[in-house]
């Protein structure tokens, strides 16, 4: 047998062959046959396709299940075996249709290289083969590969980083409604320190492929439920701050005209992932647990009011890293935090709070300083939360000097939904607030009339802050 350069002794193959057919008692003489064997299917696809015979890949995964921990040599040889021959559907089903139990064990219990060989294998048994994808979802092979890269990530090649990180993102893409799961605490920790292995703009890809892994767990109500009572919730709000900064780091995206959905430029896909982690954080917010396990005094929850007491923002979009520089994304996303974590706070002590910190104040001025949409929204929102605990916080909030040109802003604004968004926000501040009906009286009036004039068809965004009770 001969290809490109490489020559096979057919003899020597065919005597490999009828070695690893033997019984299981000969197995110190099948180590030197599947390592001929290894190498000779690298190039020759007629080795491959005999590898690719049900009966072979038995033997195959006998000698990788027997050899190991002992005989690691040959173990490696019996594994690249396998992975040589999953070049079609095919082998991949007969794979299959033996277990992933040596591809297990081989996680388990074999050292750094026979893992990064039993992954690589994997790799290719589920490239683009969805079946495959399932059963290792099914065999929690995600776990241990969760496992393996929080302790050995540092000593992979990136090369070979990036094909675990793709191997992970196609297994837990399998992670549906129906066969949702809770991960073990520590393995959810793992997953959501995962994308702080990458802090350079080099290693953005994998960045992005991690971010997707974590955020597929992230978006489950379980597991918005399991980061709470394990207070990851900080370390999400982390990752966040860290795709911020990775936009901010990215050269600007310069448009091509080769351009398609397989090629989205870095900036557009961190920003859709930006949002995403802005929902999960959002929908971790609404629990009533968050209130409870993060109390006002939390690190927590002073680095989100830090982040609305700011005066340093950047437009979305815009390159930079002066010290304190905060997004308007990032504003956003600490908008719609604090105001579902307000939403469960006990009156007495959410009045005090803005009391205290007058933090309607800057809102006012940020809304004033902005045009983002979507950052508008959340922040009228959040002064709509604000204005629940009593008469004395409305009155002081509509009092504010800042408060009428801000709230007519968005009532002005070219959206239905943020006009409705003044309205809500008005009617808030109005409530039981004789001041307060008297001084917005007109905008109200103005607002309803152009709200009642304008096509029922602009919805705007969704309301994500809840209205004040």
């Amino acid at each position: 047998m001969a290809s490109d350069g490489y020559t096979t002794d057919v003899g020597q193959i065919e005597q490999a062959f009828q070695t690893l057919a033997l019984d299981q008692g000969a197995q110190a003489a099948k180590g030197p046959a599947v390592s001929l064997l290894a190498t000779g299917s690298r190039e020759d696809a007629r080795i491959r396709d005999k590898l690719a015979e049900q009966e072979v890949l038995g033997k195959l995964i006998e000698v990788v299940m027997t050899s190991l921990p002992d005989d690691l040599e040959a173990t490696i040889a019996a594994l690249r075996c396998i992975g040589n021959a999953c070049t079609t559907d095919t082998a991949r089903e007969s794979v299959l249709r033996s277990g992933l139990t040596w591809a297990v064990q081989c996680l388990d219990e074999g050292d750094q290289m026979s893992q990064l060989i039993t992954a690589k294998v994997l790799y290719n048994i589920c490239y683009e083969f969805e079946p495959a994808q399932y059963d290792c979802y099914r065999w929690n092979i995600h776990h241990r590969l969760i496992a393996i890269f929080s302790r050995s990530s540092s000593d992979f090649e990136p090369s070979d980083r990036t094909l675990v990180l793709d191997l992970l993102l196609s297994i837990t893409g399998q992670k549906t409604k129906e066969n949702s799961e809770t991960l073990p605490n520590d393995l959810l920790k793992y997953l959501v320190c995962m994308p702080a292995h990458f802090t350079d703009v080099s290693d953005v890809q994998d960045f992005e492929t991690s971010l997707e892994i974590l955020l597929g767990y992230l978006t489950d109500p379980e597991t918005q439920a399991q980061v709470i009572e394990q207070r990851l919730v900080a370390e999400v709000w982390k990752r966040f701050q860290q795709i911020e900064r990775m936009i901010r780091m990215l050269p600007p995206q310069i448009p091509r005209e080769d351009d398609d959905d397989a090629e989205i430029e870095d900036q557009k896909l961190l920003t859709a992932l930006s949002t995403s982690m802005t929902w999960s954080l959002s929908d971790i917010a609404a629990s009533s647990r968050f209130a409870e396990v993060y109390p006002l005094q939390d690190p927590l929850i002073n680095d989100l009011l830090t982040v609305l007491g700011a005066s340093n923002i950047i437009a979305n979009g815009i390159n930079g890293n002066a010290p304190g520089l905060r997004s308007e994304r990032t504003i956003n996303a600490a908008c719609q935090v604090v105001g579902n974590y307000f939403l469960h706070l006990p009156s007495e002590i959410l009045a005090s709070t803005i009391m205290q910190l007058k933090l309607y104040e800057n809102i006012y001025k940020l809304m004033m300083a902005v045009n983002d949409a979507e950052l508008l929204h959340s922040a009228t929102g959040l002064l709509v939360q604000m204005t629940r605990p009593s008469v004395e916080v409305r009155s002081t909030m509509g009092a504010n000097q800042s408060a009428l040109p801000a709230i007519e802003k968005v009532c002005g604004h070219e959206t239905s939904q943020l006009k409705q968004d003044g309205l809500r926000l008005l009617r808030a501040l109005g409530r039981d607030c004789p001041q307060n009906q008297g001084r917005f009286a007109s905008l109200a009036q103005q607002t309803m009339a152009s709200v009642a004039a304008a096509p029922q068809s602009d919805a705007g965004a969704e309301d994500m802050v809840g209205d004040a009770a």
